[in-house]
């Protein structure tokens, strides 16, 4: 599988710094990781770029969030953090699915969507159930990544945030969500990827089950290599 430079970088990243919203130090302002999602995405992208990594707790600090509120971050503190660390990005909201890739080939992406349209985890068992591949089918590599909180956050009370690290030259889409590292679910997966039409409905899902449109953190400029 061929993969542009970009796209190579960033998951080296990861692959070196497998983190997950579960299981951090200093994170008891995002509910030790339970509302950190966007935190954790915000975590990446700030040691790709900037190569240092920062806490749940330090990121709510700069975002001006006080306390520990049971929520995520809202768009307008995201944006606060991105602006306070120097990363080249802005919210955007309405993008198409193409719009995003097309993004994505000058860096990762942070993307907001349904955490059920993710696709599973091949043969997760959690709470009872085991993943059946619905709605959007399984992510590769097979048994070794996607979502597997097969219970307990599903619409429409699921608003989640991953990243889209970009796209090979087969079409195949990469990205990762970070719910994962919790006692029940221990795996550190780094990243997985997903073909086009599965992409298209993750996308889709922040209309579908939301009503609202696309929600993305977009960069403004490329990830120098």
């Amino acid at each position: 599988m061929s993969r542009p430079a970009r796209l190579v970088k960033a998951l080296k990243v990861r692959t070196g710094h497998p983190f997950q919203q579960f299981g951090q130090g200093h994170d008891s302002r995002t509910q030790n990781g339970a509302t950190g999602c966007t935190d954790t995405c915000l975590q990446y992208l700030i040691l790709l770029w900037n190569g240092v990594y920062e806490t749940h707790d330090e990121i709510r600090t700069v975002a001006g969030v006080s306390g520990a509120p049971p929520r995520g971050l809202y768009p307008r503190e995201v944006q606060k953090v991105c602006d306070h660390y120097g990363l080249p990005y802005v919210v955007r909201t309405g993008l198409s699915w193409q719009d995003i890739l097309i993004f994505a080939r000058r860096a990762p992406v942070a993307l907001g969507h349904s955490y059920s349209y993710w696709p599973e985890w091949q043969g997760a068992e959690y709470a009872g159930k085991k993943a059946d591949g619905r709605p959007n089918g399984y992510a590769q590599p097979l048994r070794r990544a996607g979502r597997t909180q097969l219970a307990g956050f599903v619409p429409p009370n699921d608003r989640h945030m991953g990243v889209i690290f970009g796209r090979s030259t087969q079409g195949n889409i990469f990205g990762w969500e970070p719910n994962h590292g919790s006692p029940a679910r221990p795996e550190h997966p780094a990243y997985e990827w997903m073909e086009e039409i599965q992409f298209r409905r993750v996308v889709g899902s922040y209309q579908k089950v939301f009503g609202m449109p696309s929600y993305a953190l977009v960069p403004t400029r490329s990830l120098p290599l």
